[in-house]
């Protein structure tokens, strides 16, 4: 930064304004950018600041005001307001390509990127993927109290109603299915430097005094998912299901390989094998 003003520049015309086009800062943080960069206080650049929960939720709400989602209209939900339930077959083996290696990925200049790269094995199975995650999404907004409005016939032609019972009929057709309950270090950057993955952290900053310092107590943030392994002689496929920034709690395919520093344990581990 201290050698190329020109990435400094362009840096604060995308911040601030368009949470599209790498982010969003209010005036404050800006301003404190500014001081840093113009102070060559890299040490303080060098690590990424705490947000206090009240911050975060002003930056929430301002990034949201931004972006402006309309309702999805063409959403599953949407479409079963109303009318005669609808029936589907499973549909596997899936057809359909793998996204590109840079489906993910949006060039930011001066050599940075954002975004996630393909994993190459996941991409493999990523037709069955997105397909049962289509089926599991588009059951689990059936009533738990009946009246079902999506149903999805597997094997002898039962119709099948919670994602649950759809899980239970692809195990006792001759798939295995694992359930992981995965913990990770959030990673809301997902920036890429010349090809190699750059280290961003999110840390909260709780306000609680660290005795002895002059500092107060940052945590790392997590992100936990459960993760779907599905194998079997039709299905397979890799997915998860987590609560993710775009405000959705949802069954997402398994694609994008992880950048190494946020690691990875798997907390809990549950399998069922094929007819058990």
């Amino acid at each position: 930064m201290s050698r190329n003003p020109d990435f400094v520049e362009a840096l604060y015309k995308r911040l601030g304004r368009d949470p599209r086009a790498g982010g969003i800062l209010g005036p404050d943080e800006i301003k404190r950018l500014r001081e840093l960069v113009l102070g060559k206080d890299f040490e303080e650049l060098d690590s990424f600041p705490g947000m206090t929960v009240s911050g975060l939720g002003r930056a929430v709400r301002l990034a949201a005001a931004a972006m402006d989602h309309p309702a999805n209209e063409s959403s599953p939900q949407a479409g079963a307001a109303g009318g005669a339930a609808i029936e589907e077959e499973l549909g596997f083996p899936a057809v359909g390509d793998s996204p590109a290696p840079d489906t993910y990925l949006r060039p930011l200049g001066f050599g940075l990127e954002a975004g996630d790269r393909i994993d190459p094995v996941l991409a493999e199975r990523y037709a069955d993927s997105l397909r049962l995650s289509e089926l599991l999404n588009r059951l689990s907004l059936n009533s738990p109290n009946g009246g079902a409005r999506y149903r999805i016939a597997v094997e002898g032609g039962r119709l099948v109603e919670t994602p649950n019972a759809l899980l239970e009929a692809m195990t006792m057709t001759g798939h295995d299915l694992e359930v992981r309950d995965s913990r990770y270090f959030a990673n809301f950057g997902d920036l890429i430097y010349h090809g190699r993955d750059v280290l961003t952290p999110f840390r909260i900053d709780t306000g609680l005094p660290v005795p002895g310092t002059d500092r107060t107590l940052l945590v790392p943030v997590s992100h936990s998912q459960h993760e779907f392994i599905v194998r079997g002689p039709v299905v397979n496929a890799d997915l998860s299901f987590y609560f993710g920034i775009d405000g959705e709690a949802v069954f997402r395919p398994s694609v994008t390989r992880d950048q190494a520093w946020v690691m990875g344990k798997v907390a809990h581990r549950a399998r069922c094998h094929c007819g058990t």
